[in-house]
C-alpha cells in the first residue's frame, strides 16, 4: 500500500494533499456567513419594497377620501343622512323593534321607555 493513502473503516483515502483541514473549516464557516450576510441583505431589502408599495397605497387611498369629502354632492347627501337618521331616531319610540336594528349598524338610540301597564 502507498503511504500517501490512509485506510479506515469508510475506505480508502488519500494521503495529505498539504490543504490545512482547519483552512477548509475556516472557509467552509466565512462562506457561510457570508451567505447568511447576502440572505439577511436580501429579505431587507424585500421587507423595505414592500413598506414603501403599502405606503404609496396608504397616500393613495387617503388622497380619493379627501376628494370624496369635498365632493358637493357628499356633502349634500351626508346632511340629507343626518336627517334620515334624525328621523329614525323619532320613529323609534313608535316601533320599538327598530332599536335593535339601529344598534346593530352603530347607531346610537336611546332606549324607548317601557310601555305604560294598561288600566
Amino acid at each position: 500500500m502507498n503511504e500517501s493513502e490512509t485506510e479506515h473503516e469508510y475506505g480508502t483515502e488519500a494521503g495529505s494533499t498539504g490543504v490545512d483541514p482547519v483552512l477548509e473549516l475556516r472557509l467552509i464557516f466565512y462562506g457561510l456567513g457570508l451567505l447568511v450576510l447576502l440572505m439577511s441583505l436580501s429579505l431587507n431589502l424585500f421587507i423595505r419594497k414592500q413598506n414603501n408599495n403599502i405606503q404609496s397605497q396608504i397616500d393613495a387611498m387617503k388622497k380619493q377620501i379627501v376628494q370624496i369629502e369635498e365632493s358637493p354632492l357628499y356633502k349634500q347627501n351626508k346632511s340629507a343622512m343626518g336627517n334620515l337618521l334624525d328621523e329614525l331616531k323619532s320613529q323609534v319610540r313608535e316601533h320599538p323593534e327598530t332599536a335593535e336594528l339601529l344598534q346593530r349598524y352603530g347607531i346610537a338610540v336611546s332606549a324607548p321607555p317601557p310601555p305604560l301597564p294598561k288600566q
